[in-house]
């Protein structure tokens, strides 16, 4: 089969990047002809070499129309070249499928916020574009697909619940000894409470929130270590900035807890990831992965009072979780994925 992969961005960043460079893997495993069209790529992305690169050119055009012109020279682009089956990332309209991972009129709704500006509206007008002209749209949970029925009026019949993958062999539980080194690597405190917030987006995950939190509870017991980009800028002596990290894994193991109050979150990988290496979760009632969440899993926190979160970490316990027999989650790894997917594509177009 030839297969079209659309993503503004190609590199090693992001659950969106990393879906695209799974998804290429798997498909050129399967022996499938596969293109990856973008407009920007990173030289140390890996993906295979049988792979074909369509680097789209921009221009010299304002950021806030750069992603609306990536959506019309894609477009251009496939009028002219042919595909048996063509999935998009990315908010474009010449796709076969598309992902839903998030919509701006559900996050905007949740954060009390108004549509006024330009780049809002340019949002807006490729979700419902995108939506509405692809034949099929994989929701990253059915909280998404509620959103998209009821924000954007979509037929629910061309929505698709389909969970992110995640690389099942990336992420399992380590013995305690490897634990410590773990620690010792990262200079997690292994006396202290340990909370990772791990994010590429901090503000609508939760940040504010957990910095307020942690501004409030003891600073030897309880500490906060931030995965990820931007630098948190704080004063807090129980709060710290570990950067990227490629090793996801490593850093899960070494945390008593994943901590995810997000404002607007349509499923939230890393629960997943955090669950998977036995390291529990605690999340807020808007993050999708609520989904695949149990009692013996993970947390989940009704409102975004700070004595409430702060009344809950100080109870918490880690010996708690992990304690019951039944499945930890979902399958949700790439094999399952990309199975799931392939089913529907069959389904909708051949």
């Amino acid at each position: 089969m030839k297969v079209a992969l659309i993503h503004y961005r190609l590199v090693n960043r992001g659950g969106l990047e990393t879906r695209l460079i799974n998804y290429s893997n798997y498909l050129i495993n399967r022996g499938d002809d596969v293109t990856i069209i973008c407009a920007k790529k990173s030289d140390d992305v890996d993906i295979p070499s049988e792979v074909k690169i369509v680097k789209i050119k921009l221009g010299l055009v304002p950021n806030p129309f750069r992603k609306l012109n990536f959506a019309v020279q894609v477009s251009k682009y496939m009028e002219s070249h042919s595909f048996d089956f063509s999935l998009s990332l990315s908010r474009t309209y010449s796709q076969d499928a598309v992902l839903a991972p998030g919509n701006h009129l559900g996050y905007l709704f949740s954060n009390n916020k108004s549509y006024k500006s330009i780049d809002d509206r340019i949002q807006i007008y490729l979700d419902r574009q995108s939506f509405n002209q692809s034949s099929i749209i994989y929701a990253a949970s059915q909280f998404m697909k509620n959103e998209l029925i009821t924000l954007y009026g979509i037929d629910s019949q061309k929505i698709k619940v389909l969970y992110p993958p995640i690389n099942t062999k990336q992420f399992y539980p380590v013995q305690d000894e490897v634990k410590t080194q773990i620690q010792k690597k990262y200079q997690i405190d292994p006396e202290a409470k340990s909370f990772l917030f791990a994010s590429s987006g901090h503000k609508r995950k939760g940040i504010e929130l957990l910095l307020k939190v942690f501004a409030e509870l003891n600073p030897k017991k309880y500490k906060l270590y931030v995965a990820g980009y931007p630098k948190v800028k704080t004063s807090l002596p129980n709060v710290f900035n570990l950067g990227f990290c490629k090793k996801m894994m490593e850093v899960y193991n070494a945390a008593d807890f994943t901590i995810h109050p997000a404002s607007y979150e349509p499923f939230g990988q890393i629960i997943a990831e955090s669950i998977l290496c036995h390291t529990p979760v605690i999340i807020s009632s808007k993050v999708g992965a609520k989904e695949v969440i149990t009692k013996n899993t993970g947390l989940l926190i009704q409102g975004f009072e700070p004595n409430l979160w702060i009344e809950q970490l100080k109870s918490v316990r880690k010996e708690a979780f992990f304690n019951s027999d039944e499945p930890l989650i979902t399958d949700l790894s790439i094999d399952s994925h990309m199975k799931t997917m392939l089913g529907f594509i069959e389904e909708r177009i051949f």
